[in-house]
Formats: C-alpha cells, sequence, structure tokens
C-alpha cells in the first residue's frame, strides 16, 4: 500500500514538473546573468565576465517613440527593450514596452505567442481587454497607476478612452515575447481563398481587397 502511495506521488511530481516546464515562457538562467557577445543574441556565448559593465545592463530605450502621428496606425506609436534590443534581457525572462495612446487610439488586437503580460496605465484614461478560448470578452476601464493582466497567447487590446494621451507599460515575462496581428496574418500573406472564405465567410472580391491593404504591411 505505501508503495503504491509512493508510486501515485512520484506520477503525480513527475507530471507537475513535465507541465511547469512546458509553461515556462523561457528557461531559467543557469547564472547570474550572460550579455550575449554578439547581435545574434540566442545561442551566443556570453561576454566574458571581466568585459561586463554597468553599462551592459543599462537602457533609455524606452525613451523613444513617443510621436502618435505615424500612418501605419494613426494615434499610437511604442518603444520597447527585447532582448534583440537590450540583451542584457537574455536569460532574464522578461521585457517591458511603452505604448503611447492619442484620443481614441489603439494597440490593435494582437498577440504574444509566448508571455503573458501585466499592463500598467501610467498616464490617461483606457480600456484594455481580451478575448479568451472560450470566445468570452474580458475588459476594464483603466486610469493611472491601474493594472490588467493579459494571459498568455489571447487576443487582446488597449484603448484610449480619454480626451488626452495615454502611456502605458506592458512587462511581458518573456526576453523576446513577440507579437502576431491577426489582419496582418491572415491577409497580408496569399492564403488560399478557400480558407478565408471558410473562416470569414468573405466574397473573394473583399479578400483580394483586404489583401491590397495589407500585402506589404510588416507590423
Amino acid at each position: 500500500m505505501a508503495l503504491n502511495t509512493f508510486l501515485v506521488a512520484l506520477t503525480f511530481l513527475s507530471s507537475a514538473r513535465i507541465f511547469s516546464l512546458v509553461e515556462a515562457a523561457d528557461p531559467d538562467p543557469l547564472q547570474d546573468f550572460c550579455i550575449p557577445s554578439n547581435t545574434l543574441i540566442e545561442g551566443s556565448p556570453c561576454k566574458p565576465y571581466s568585459q561586463v559593465t554597468s553599462k551592459d545592463f543599462y537602457s533609455s530605450l524606452l525613451r523613444t517613440n513617443t510621436d502618435t502621428t505615424n500612418t501605419l496606425n494613426p494615434l499610437f506609436n511604442f518603444s520597447q527593450a527585447i532582448v534583440t534590443t537590450f540583451p542584457a534581457l537574455n536569460t532574464m525572462g522578461l521585457s517591458m514596452a511603452r505604448i503611447y495612446l492619442g484620443p481614441k487610439g489603439v494597440a490593435r488586437t494582437h498577440t504574444h505567442p509566448r508571455a503573458s503580460e501585466l499592463v500598467y496605465v501610467e498616464k490617461g484614461v483606457v480600456e484594455a481587454g481580451f478575448v479568451d478560448t472560450n470566445n468570452k470578452l474580458f475588459a476594464h476601464k483603466m486610469r493611472a497607476s491601474d493594472l490588467f493582466v493579459i494571459p498568455r497567447g489571447v487576443l487582446h487590446y488597449v484603448v484610449n478612452v480619454g480626451r488626452e494621451q495615454a502611456i502605458v507599460l506592458a512587462v511581458l515575462n518573456s526576453q523576446n515575447p513577440s507579437f502576431q496581428i491577426p489582419s496582418f496574418a491572415l491577409f497580408g500573406p496569399k492564403l488560399p481563398y478557400e480558407v478565408l472564405e471558410a473562416s470569414f465567410s468573405l466574397n473573394r472580391t473583399t479578400i483580394d481587397a483586404l489583401h491590397e491593404i495589407y500585402k506589404n504591411v510588416i507590423a
């Protein structure tokens, strides 16, 4: 009886460990830090400890891209610190973005395949929301200092519902969370008509028109 109990417990612990490994956004670091020795980042050897300085751990990236008059997505702009732009994040399992939204500005519906997200409102009034895998919308109006959690991989958005510029910070639990905008992904490349017709009940004329809009767009 004791042996059976032990085997059941061992099986449970092993399964839990497997699932924890699967769910981890990034692998755990094997040392305090690993500043990549070149810009390739993944697979790059660490810079020798003797060559690492305080400057390696510093970045002013989030001061940039404050203008919200760009033509690709009017009233929206962002700056981000991810491993490819801030190498000190290598093996740290986190990254950060600062989002600027003019009045009625929108961070388009998108996903982060490799990360969960914590949204913090620095300034303004916004609505943040996501749609879960049951197609249920969870959304909330937020003001300065409020927080909202976006689960990993779900479609989500942020929209400025105030009258002044809003600034939002996003912290993600991956050094390179990636992001994907559905309209770009589905109507940028030339997917088969049959796939898009079945997915969206669109005719081919509409599909062609959407493809013309998105075919040269880079997120």
